[in-house]
């Protein structure tokens, strides 16, 4: 909780096979690998975090886009007695701002057989403009998903798609704000497409100088009043009540 994390030649914040994780409240930024990542943990959280990327190309993690600011991931590391470690399941990621990632949010099935969204909610996050050669606001990759959601977003994309996921089965979309419309499977009734009007989105990013202020949105905004109510968000980014 609480901590800075900046051009670590790696992984800014990651949790390796562990459950009950908790990581709350930090801003990182230009860490060359990602952000943050949880690997193979379950029953953790990843909230009120701001994470960014500026055009810093030294940090970046290939020469076309930078890393990703949350990833949740099974790479498929085995033990000392080749034993592999569970899939990840049962993961909040929620009331985080992240902007300028090759992808904002990506769920990396990685190597491991099985690997999927199970019963993972990922909500009332803000992603901005992503940065880079084939870069997605949201990315997910292909799984035996089950009963995961992904509601009250803003995905926000000035250019570039707001979606690339490999197959929807098992997920539930309602209630994002769509800068754009997305791939079909992750639309819904419930959606609105069109601009968020955050306060100040296109701002030039500079390390260590960058205000998670830029990213509300403004009274005005199509997004106000459009989200779902969920009993695990009880509060926003800034702690006001939902």
């Amino acid at each position: 909780r609480n901590n800075t994390v900046y051009h670590v030649s790696g992984e800014g914040i990651i949790g390796m096979h562990s459950d009950y994780a908790t990581v709350d409240s930090n801003t990182a930024f230009d860490n060359w690998a990602l952000n943050i990542d949880l690997d193979q943990c379950s029953y953790s959280i990843v909230q009120k975090n701001f994470l960014y990327y500026t055009s810093d190309t030294a940090w970046w993690r290939s020469g076309t886009r930078p890393g990703v600011n949350i990833m949740l991931s099974n790479e498929g590391i085995k033990d000392s007695s080749g034993r592999v470690y569970p899939i990840g399941h049962d993961r909040k990621v929620i009331n985080n701002i992240m902007v300028g990632g090759g992808a904002n949010f990506y769920f990396w099935a990685g190597f491991q057989a099985g690997a999927a969204l199970k019963n993972d909610l990922i909500a009332d996050n803000t992603m901005v403009n992503t940065q880079g050669t084939g870069s997605a606001g949201l990315k997910i990759d292909s799984g035996s998903h089950s009963n995961s959601r992904v509601m009250n977003n803003i995905v926000y994309q000035a250019s570039g798609a707001v979606t690339n996921v490999g197959s929807t089965s098992g997920i539930t979309f309602s209630h994002n704000l769509w800068s754009k419309a997305p791939a079909s499977g992750c639309s819904s009734s419930t959606d609105v497409i069109g601009n968020p009007l955050l306060v100040d989105p296109n701002h030039t990013r500079a390390a260590g100088s960058v205000s998670p202020a830029w990213y509300k949105i403004n009274t005005t905004s199509p997004a106000a009043t459009k989200a779902t109510a969920l009993t695990e968000v009880n509060v926003d980014y800034w702690n006001t009540p939902r």
